[in-house]
This record gives structure tokens, sequence and C-alpha cells, in this order.
């Protein structure tokens, strides 16, 4: 009976814990979301100033204009608060699953005699760690499939368009790609430009973003994606254009798969 009661007031404790949890991630999630606005405003109004800001900051007048408090608070909350916020909320995140799943799974253990499922915060850390994991990898997959769908259609069109045109054209010699611009093709607008170049200058594009070569494997592309995405992690890396820089790696990662790796080899051949 101790241990069932007790097991109902660590239950209980559970579910304020967890509501304590999401509402502080709900409230930061707002603070966040409104600094993020409040620093596309500032931007926008450093770009609207152009050369005059320029001058202004650039000169010592300028330079004791950026250290009064108003200004400093103005931009830590512009620049300061969704770089810090996101890592709280992260953290938030991690606390919210490790406790309650330890409160929880203890909760079971003592009113039904379930086996539980670890014995310390430590093991329940290592699991959302794991679970985290495994999420991004999904994500990364559904991008990957995504995109390949994507460039599938594009290719298709490509194809088709090219045969119509040297259809109706059979006496027409163009130079390679056939002709450019857009037209009306069923109910919207296809943009006739060669997707195959466009494939080749992402893929080298992607290439140079992780710092491996045109002629890489699935492998050193996923060994250079995981040095990258240590080094420019939000969470780890405080510069300004960490997030940016952040994405900018995981889009090239989820171009670069073993099927547009040999996609490219294939375009390549004998070039």
């Amino acid at each position: 009976m101790i241990k069932k009661a007790t097991g109902k007031s660590l239950q209980g404790i559970g579910v304020v814990v967890e509501g304590f949890f999401q509402a502080m991630i709900a409230i930061f999630d707002a603070i966040v979301y409104i600094a993020e606005i409040f620093r596309q405003g500032i931007l926008q109004l450093l770009l609207a100033g152009g050369c005059f800001l320029l001058f202004l900051f650039l000169n010592p007048f300028g330079f004791l204009f950026l250290l009064q408090p108003e200004v400093l608070l103005i931009l830590f909350i512009a620049f300061g608060v969704p770089l810090l916020g996101k890592s709280f909320i992260s953290l938030l995140r991690y606390g919210q699953y490790v406790s309650t799943e330890y409160l929880f799974d203890y909760a079971a253990y003592l009113q039904t005699g379930k086996n539980r499922t670890f014995r310390s915060f430590g093991e329940y850390g290592q699991k959302y760690q794991r679970l985290e994991r495994e999420k991004m990898e999904r994500e990364q997959q559904r991008r990957r499939a995504e995109e390949q769908r994507m460039w599938e259609e594009r290719f298709r069109q490509w194809y088709q368009n090219q045969q119509q045109y040297q259809g109706s054209y059979r006496g027409y010699q163009g130079q390679y790609g056939g002709y450019q611009g857009q037209s009306q093709q069923r109910g919207g607008y296809y943009q006739q430009t060669n997707p195959y170049e466009d494939f080749k200058k992402k893929y080298e594009e992607a290439a140079r973003t992780l710092g491996v070569s045109t002629d890489t494997d699935e492998y050193q592309v996923k060994l250079a994606y995981r040095k990258m995405a240590k080094q420019y992690h939000p969470d780890i890396n405080k510069s300004p254009d960490a997030t940016a820089k952040f994405q900018q790696i995981n889009d090239a990662y989820d171009f670069l798969s073993k099927e547009n790796i040999e996609r490219y080899k294939q375009l390549t051949k004998g070039a």
C-alpha cells in the first residue's frame, strides 16, 4: 500500500513537473519568436540606413553611441535573445524528458511492480539524445527523398519538353540545351532551364560547403558532415551566423546523397 501510494504521489509530481516545463517552453518560444521579429526589423532598419549608418558606426561618436545601455539592450534583445533562447529551450526539452520519464517510470514500478527501464537520470539523458539523433536522421531521410522526387520530376519534364520541341521543329539546330524561357504547361508555368546544368552546379556548391571533392563517396560526405555539424551546431557555436551555416551544411548533406553522387559521376563521365 505504501509503495502504491508513493507511486501515485510520484505520478502526480511528474504531471506537475511536465506542466511546468511545457509552460516554460511555451513562454520562451514566444519570447524567441518576438525577438526574431524584432531582429528582422532591426536588420531592415540597418539596410535602409545604408551608408549613413555605416559612417555613424565607424566614427568614434558612433562607437560611443553603441556603448549606450539602451542601445546595448536593444542589440542583446535582437541578437542575443534568439541565440540564448533557443539553447535554453533545448535544455528545457531535455530536462522535461529526463525528469518526467524518470518519475513516471519509477511511479509505474512502485504501483505495478513493472521493471524500471533505467535507474539514473544519466541513462534517461542518453536515451533522449539517441531519440533526438534518430529523429534528425528520419528528417534528413525525408528531405533527401523529397529532393530526389523534385529532381526526378524536373528531369522528366525536361525530357518530355525536349521531345515535344524536337518533334515540332525537326529541322531546327540550336545551341545545347534548346531554348530557354517560360511556357504554359498543365495549367502552370514551367521554367525551361536545363536541370542537368542546375544539378551539376548545385552538386559542386554542396561539395564545396562540406569541403569534399566532387568525386567523393557517401562515407566521406558523412564524415565531413558530422565534423562540420558539430562545429557549427547552434547549441555549441554562439556566433551570429552559426544557425545559417548549420542550415547550409544540412542542405549540402541532404543533396550529396548516394544517388546524387552517382548521377553526378554519370553526367561528368568523359567530360
